[in-house]
């Protein structure tokens, strides 16, 4: 809302001077709100990379790092409410969000998705992260041999990845949430054979040690984990990276069925609309092409 009416200022202003009905904003306002959209947007771009439908929730520790970060980065001309406001705003997140960094299981899939991986954690929380996957792993190979040949199955994909150094192929005004986490390199280093204790370790060390931008940041990671050479992992992809970090695609379909209730079709079958609801929602896997 506050972009749209920076954006029409000039408008807003010649209204105000043709028809005087409208009080327009001091110039101390106007740059308030400048101010105020640069902060906001960073808010804005992590509400639309949590609400993709093939978004994961390996995503939300690298977010709720990257708003940190760059709530606390100060400019020389911002004034005292945007400090203010930054403040509260940092702190509110550290309230809200304090307890992610305590979810073993989010870890997990941070360093599953192979475009962070260990970026944003420490080393405390990594060993956390490495427990969790070697011990689903352990207990899944002892406990589920009917499942020892499950290393060939595919993951569902919707798009091909891309092998790439570059990070994105979308385009952005100026600086974006991301430019941080794109332009850090990754520090983590990969351990040496004696602290490896089994094999399972061994595989996840190698996977983190592995060049972090494998993938461009928009591709599909799990079409990257079907070509993937960690056959081991597999199943603890299946496992952790399954599970969406919003409501919204649910939602989406709870919608989409509304949609399809018409007032000239009321009297479909439940039998009838589930079916068309999944053609709705898959047919996109295999690019429209029935």
């Amino acid at each position: 809302m506050l972009h749209r009416l920076l954006e029409q200022k000039n408008a807003v202003n010649l209204y105000s001077i043709e028809y005087g009905k409208v009080d327009t904003l001091s110039s101390n306002e106007w740059d308030i709100i400048k101010n105020l959209t640069t902060a906001l947007k960073f808010f804005y771009e992590a509400t639309l990379d949590l609400s993709f439908d093939d978004a994961s929730i390996s995503i939300v520790i690298p977010l709720i790092s990257l708003l940190t970060r760059t709530l606390q980065v100060r400019s020389e001309n911002e004034n005292e409410i945007m400090i203010n406001m930054k403040n509260s705003l940092y702190d509110s997140l550290n309230t809200r969000f304090s307890y992610i960094k305590r979810q073993t299981s989010l870890m997990a899939a941070t360093i599953l998705n192979p475009r962070f991986k260990s970026k944003h954690l420490n080393s405390d929380e990594l060993d956390l992260a490495m427990s969790e996957i070697i011990s689903f792993l352990t207990d899944y190979n002892n406990n589920s041999a009917l499942f020892r040949g499950t290393d060939n199955v595919s993951l569902m994909s919707t798009a091909p990845f891309v092998l790439s150094t570059s990070t994105s192929n979308i385009q952005q005004d100026k600086e974006g949430l991301w430019d941080s986490h794109d332009n850090t390199p990754n520090q983590m280093e990969s351990a040496g054979s004696e602290d490896q204790k089994t094999v399972l370790k061994e595989k996840s060390q190698n996977n983190l040690s592995e060049p972090l931008r494998v993938l461009q940041r928009n591709a599909d990671i799990y079409c990257y984990w079907n070509s993937s050479p960690y056959l081991t992992l597999r199943k603890a992809v299946l496992k952790y990276l399954s599970a969406s970090p919003t409501s919204v695609p649910s939602k989406q379909l709870f919608s989409a069925a509304g949609q399809i209730y018409t007032d000239r079709r009321n009297n479909l079958l439940g039998e009838k609309v589930e079916k068309l609801l999944l053609s709705v929602y898959n047919i996109r896997v295999f690019s429209y092409e029935y």
